[in-house]
């Protein structure tokens, strides 16, 4: 489910010529500037309230006046940060914005790409409440809304062997190996050695299910035990974390061990978000990609659903590791409509409480990342959700 990239487009400012009296030799002028690329985007919809202000390919240094105003919650005063892993900064509001308001960014001097000059603005989401597992557990054909009953996997065929199965006197909870009987490329494994996770935390066995290394979480969830690449440097990556308010997915940190089992590095996701369990990418240019499922408020009425209805977003963000400032986000919701969703978008619009009596309650929705999505796999709006 890793997808590539979508291009952003660097809009270039003109140099201005320069008129020099006669008699005055004349300097080669100096070469265009290209367009500060920034985060949330212009024009974006489902900004965090947590947000920091990201502008890509300028100097730092050079930025010497930047205004970041709210419609409702006014003048931001905020830090100035250089980004480590790119050239550019992060402003870091002393305060989160207010849902639903509108964010203007002044940045005097520096032209912002997908933008009219130095200024853009972009809006900051509603959060939603959490979903109710119920409601998305049975998705129903929705007849005239495209929406289409997600097929199931396929069962994984039971191993052919009888792996060791051993118990621990200190820890009992870890007990059978899954995939222990798997060998070389098999899901799961990494040569000859089977990674899997629990609530307990990440655990390594051989292929005949004998105990390698077990590592506590500290967390009541771990999950994703991969192998990963960081500048050349095999590493081992756990997801730690919890549950979120998305049935199905977990909201937490992912963990870097080194070949000694240490602890070398941190991912965390940015702008207040918390890391889905599901997904980390390492780029070759040392940064990680991670996805985020946020529930936020959205009109579903020109989709038969009401005003104020909850809607999954999934966002995309490149952070800088260990420190998990933004050096790119992408929102599901600002690119695609809703109406390709393969979950029925009015489903729940006349869910009733136990007293069958109409529920204020909003109808959920969920949207899924298109192709597109930079290095990172998700499910797909062009095909039945899987």
């Amino acid at each position: 489910m890793r997808r590539s990239r979508a291009a952003l487009t660097l809009a270039a400012v003109s140099a201005l010529s320069v008129s020099l009296l006669p008699g005055f030799a004349s300097a080669d002028p100096a070469p265009p500037q290209a367009a500060a690329i920034a985060f949330p985007a212009p024009g974006d919809s489902f900004a965090a309230p947590g947000s920091s202000i990201t502008l890509r390919g300028v100097d730092s240094k050079q930025v010497t006046d930047l205004t970041v105003t709210g419609s409702t919650s006014g003048k931001h005063d905020g830090t100035r940060q250089p980004l480590g892993a790119a050239q550019g900064m992060t402003f870091d509001p002393a305060g989160d914005f207010r849902p639903g308001e509108t964010v203007t960014v002044d940045v005097p001097g520096v032209s912002i790409a997908k933008a009219s000059g130095s200024s853009y603005t972009f809006k900051v989401a509603v959060p939603g409440a959490p979903l109710d597992p119920n409601t998305l557990a049975t998705a129903q054909t929705d007849s005239g809304t495209g929406a289409v009953t997600p097929q199931a996997k396929p069962a994984v065929a039971s191993p052919t062997c009888t792996p060791t199965t051993h118990t621990y006197v200190s820890r009992p909870d870890l007990g059978a190996v899954p995939g222990a009987c798997a060998t070389g490329s098999a899901a799961g494994n990494t040569t000859d050695k089977v990674l899997t996770s629990s609530g307990a935390g990440a655990t390594m066995f051989d292929s005949t299910g004998e105990l390698v290394w077990f590592g506590k979480s500290g967390t009541p969830l771990a999950d994703n035990f991969q192998r990963v690449n960081l500048n050349g440097q095999d590493l081992l990556a756990y997801f730690q974390g919890g549950e979120s308010a998305v049935p199905g997915s977990g909201q937490g940190e992912y963990v870097l061990l080194d070949n000694h089992y240490n602890r070398v590095h941190t991912v965390t996701a940015g702008n207040g978000y918390k890391a889905d369990i599901h997904e980390l990418q390492l780029t070759p240019q040392g940064t990680a990609l991670v996805g985020i499922y946020s529930p936020v408020i959205k009109d579903l009425s020109p989709f038969g659903g009401l005003p104020n209805s909850t809607v999954v977003d999934y966002v995309v963000q490149e952070v800088e590791i260990d420190t998990g400032k933004v050096l790119f986000e992408w929102h599901a919701l600002d690119h695609i409509s809703i109406g390709d969703s393969h979950f029925p978008r009015s489903r729940s619009r006349h869910t009733t409480t136990s007293t069958a009596t109409p529920s204020s309650r909003p109808p959920t929705a969920t949207c899924w990342s298109p192709a597109g999505t930079p290095g990172l796999r998700t499910r797909s709006t062009g095909a039945p959700a899987t």
